[in-house]
């Protein structure tokens, strides 16, 4: 079993609440298209989108979170919520869980690949794509870091242990680094299978286009674009 955790900021602190449940709602789309239904899904929140589908794979948690009045509370928001969620959704040892944007998308195939591979106590997905919001093109990028922690009963918070500091709630450009200084397992899945969003002015990390148009290696980047494809556009439920 797959558990994908969606902390979802409140509508207080987005610059555009319709854009926040439209992207929303097509995160979850993207997670029930899959083509296993070995997963389920716990979106958490001070209000949940209108319009979400009903599924007995998504689990909805809502809660009285206090609301952020800066950045760095607004980064404690999100890690209270995704530590909630991840408390709440119904795990087994041996199962994965990761925590995931909810702007962001995955390819209808990521559950079934990541449970047909060998088990690890992490599972990372190096490859993927970015795409500016609402642009024709996209970027294929080859260190996304997007990880699944497997569940081992122990190594995630609990009501009783949650101020523990667990390998889940680091950044992720650190967790494999982490993971390998503590012996953990590591299987580096070759997939494209995950869609990371810029520019939609409500991202928590404030990454834009722009702004990897102006780091280093612009030419490499720039190799990586490609156009937004019917068949990209079905793979990661992109109107």
């Amino acid at each position: 079993m797959v558990h994908f955790i969606l902390p979802l900021r409140s509508p207080e602190v987005s610059k555009s609440w319709d854009r926040v449940e439209r992207l929303c709602l097509k995160t979850v789309s993207s997670i029930l298209n899959q083509t296993s239904d070995n997963y389920n899904i716990v979106l958490v929140c001070n209000r949940p989108p209108k319009l979400l589908r009903r599924s007995e794979k998504l689990d909805i948690k809502t809660g009285n979170y206090t609301i952020p009045r800066n950045k760095s509370e607004m980064m404690n928001d999100k890690n209270k919520k995704a530590r909630d969620g991840i408390i709440k959704c119904n795990k087994s040892k041996g199962d994965y869980v990761t925590i995931m944007d909810p702007d962001d998308r995955i390819g209808n195939f990521l559950v079934e690949k990541l449970l047909c591979s060998s088990k690890s106590d992490l599972k990372v997905l190096e490859k993927g794509y970015v795409w500016p919001y609402n642009r024709k093109f996209l970027f294929k990028w080859n260190n996304l870091n997007i990880t699944f922690h497997m569940y081992r009963g122990n190594n995630m918070p609990t009501k009783n242990n949650k101020e523990r500091d667990f390998l889940i709630h680091k950044n992720h450009s650190k967790e494999v680094e982490i993971a390998k200084k503590r012996g953990l397992s590591i299987d580096k899945m070759n997939s494209r299978s995950y869609c990371y969003i810029t520019d939609t002015e409500d991202n928590h990390s404030g990454t834009s286009f722009t702004s990897y148009l102006h780091k280093k290696r612009f030419i490499k980047k720039l190799l990586g674009i490609r156009p937004l494809t019917h068949n990209l556009r079905q793979k990661f439920c992109i109107d």
